[in-house]
């Protein structure tokens, strides 16, 4: 029967346990003596202009236009919306669906 390994197992378990919890009230002690840094107020203004003059994130937009622009052109040659042409509101004979003809 396996029950005196359960009883030796128990107490190994028991000061790992005490350990775990001694650690967990280290660390909540340490983040409550500096609420500061955890409550720092989110704020979206504070993220303008941080990309300004970055090529990075230029080409980053330049790739997602480019991305959107070939989704929906697929989109439109596949046939799943009507052709029409923005220019007179009326139905082209054209493959793409926006005309960009006047």
């Amino acid at each position: 029967m396996e029950f005196p390994t359960t009883l030796v197992y128990l107490p190994g378990m028991s000061q790992t346990l005490e350990k775990r919890v001694e650690e967990l009230e280290r660390k909540v002690a340490e983040l409550s003596a500096n609420p500061a840094r955890l409550s720092r107020k989110k704020d979206w203004r504070r993220t303008i202009g941080i990309f300004k003059d970055d090529p990075d994130f230029e080409e980053a937009v330049r790739l997602g236009r480019e991305y959107r622009e070939q989704q929906t052109y697929e989109k439109e040659i596949a046939g799943s919306s009507p052709s029409w042409s923005l220019a007179n509101g009326s139905p082209s004979g054209s493959t793409r669906a926006f005309s960009k003809e006047p």
